[in-house]
């Protein structure tokens, strides 16, 4: 191939942040921390020839290693490739428009009793309404028979994706045993247990208390999600909330179980009813491109948001309260023994564990 040019995969998103970049292979659910330069460089010499790449900036032999360093790192995970400049023009960047056939996509369900009339009533409506994802939470301990029938209940439903965060004596066997019947199933995380346990499965076993509604809107790696979908979606609207509802414990209709606005009781409210009131959505379209740190933050797209718990409670475009990343240093630290989170944290009566 005569002079061939450098090439970006489609598939491939560059996402700049502020002390460095990150590149979310999308196409094998992936993603990558590279230093701002290499970004840079890959931005600006998308579809060039390489020769030109290594005259322009490779202007000394410094310059020469770390052009050669870039390119075996991009080629080894396959991000890049080489090819001619007529075939390069044939390779369009990945449509960024999110739209799926779906008034909720995902919903999540907290009870404290399975009782089946009133979940198939829940599933019915949601069915109705596109929503191909589902959480259920259970606040209390529960028994293998219950779970049982909660899972073939659902199985009658049109679901895609199942979440189950429950509290029951079992071991990881049983756990395992659910996930092969329904695999529509995935993800169980199983809290308050006497034991720490991350499966490769989807299966989770915790020592922390999840019954209450305070213990979600965490952010950390172990919640990126580096597929197009996630990566679409969190572009145009908000990655926890869009096209999002919840129905508590209590029957409550509310936008996420940590929000404080009810739109009505799920006896006496309809979902559809209850999404269609006045400011139901008015969080759905806070991208992480407004929200303040967020919007330096190279994972930003990859991230999952939180819009219930915030560092600044009066200010819808603060940063999530339990995100311990720091953009500006590339570091990590335990969001809740941070002082200047505790004002936030009082503010919210949580207690951290």
């Amino acid at each position: 191939m005569k002079n061939p040019v450098l090439k970006v995969f489609s598939s491939c998103v560059l996402v700049a942040g502020s002390s460095r970049s990150l590149i979310i292979d999308a196409q094998r659910w992936k993603y990558y921390t590279i230093p701002n330069p290499m970004y840079e460089l890959l931005k600006t010499y998308d579809g060039c020839p390489i020769q030109e790449v290594i005259r322009k900036e490779g202007t000394d032999p410094e310059a020469l290693n770390i052009l050669a360093e870039y390119f075996e790192f991009l080629f080894a995970h396959e991000l890049i490739f080489e090819c001619s400049r007529e075939l390069a023009e044939h390779f369009v960047p990945i449509e960024e428009h999110f739209d799926p056939p779906a008034t909720i996509t995902n919903a999540i369900i907290a009870i404290e009793q399975f009782v089946a009339i009133d979940i198939a009533t829940i599933l019915l409506q949601l069915t109705d309404l596109g929503c191909y994802t589902l959480e259920i939470r259970i606040n209390k301990p529960t028994q293998h028979a219950t779970i049982s029938k909660l899972l073939e209940l659902c199985a009658a439903f049109e679901l895609e994706n199942l979440s189950l965060i429950i509290q029951l004596d079992t071991d990881i066997k049983t756990l395992e045993g659910y996930k092969a019947n329904f695999p529509f199933l995935n993800q169980v995380i199983n809290y308050n247990q006497e034991f720490e346990s991350r499966e490769p499965a989807g299966i989770t076993c915790t020592q922390k208390d999840l019954s209450q509604s305070n213990s979600c809107g965490l952010v950390g790696a172990d919640f990126f999600t580096p597929t197009l979908q996630h990566y679409v979606e969190a572009v145009n609207h908000n990655s926890c909330l869009n096209r999002k509802v919840a129905i508590d414990a209590t029957g409550n209709i509310r936008n996420c179980p940590g929000m404080r606005e009810s739109f009505g009781n799920i006896r006496d409210t309809g979902l559809l009813q209850a999404i269609n009131k006045p400011g139901f959505k008015k969080y759905w379209n806070i991208t992480k491109d407004q929200v303040t740190k967020c919007k330096d933050c190279e994972f930003r797209y990859i991230c999952t948001d939180c819009r219930a718990y915030l560092d600044k409670p009066d200010d819808p475009f603060s940063a999530p309260l339990k995100c311990g990343y720091n953009p500006y240093t590339s570091e990590w630290e335990e969001w809740s023994t941070n002082p200047l989170k505790q004002q936030a944290i009082d503010y919210y009566q949580m207690d951290p564990q």
